[in-house]
């Protein structure tokens, strides 16, 4: 159990699997959507030319992070002006980075 989890859990009266927080009005717990978007085990798809899906999860306002599993995408190139989903992110979220990528991470 994490530091985090007890916290929540014992200060803040934590309800599982809602996430209500009453204890702590200031702190909000995310939907696992906003990080995982797509399960791990899916993780290529953020890999692959997919305008639709590029579409798909930077128009969703729930999604604010792409997790990709480095550990299964590490190997993987990221063609920075493809329709890759994690390459369209970076575009949008991460100019300054691919400024200076040079075309691939």
């Amino acid at each position: 159990m994490s530091i985090l989890y007890c916290y929540q859990y014992d200060r803040c009266d934590l309800k599982l699997p809602s996430g209500n927080i009453s204890g702590c009005p200031d702190l909000t717990i995310l939907p696992p959507k906003s990080c995982y978007p797509l399960p791990w085990w899916e993780w290529e798809r953020y890999m692959q030319d997919n305008p639709q899906l590029t579409q798909e999860l930077l128009g969703d306002h729930h999604v604010l992070v792409l997790h990709t599993w480095h550990q299964h995408s590490g190997h993987v190139p990221v063609q920075l002006h493809s329709s890759q989903p994690y390459a369209a992110a970076a575009r949008v979220r991460c100019p300054i980075t691919v400024s200076h990528a040079q075309g691939v991470m």
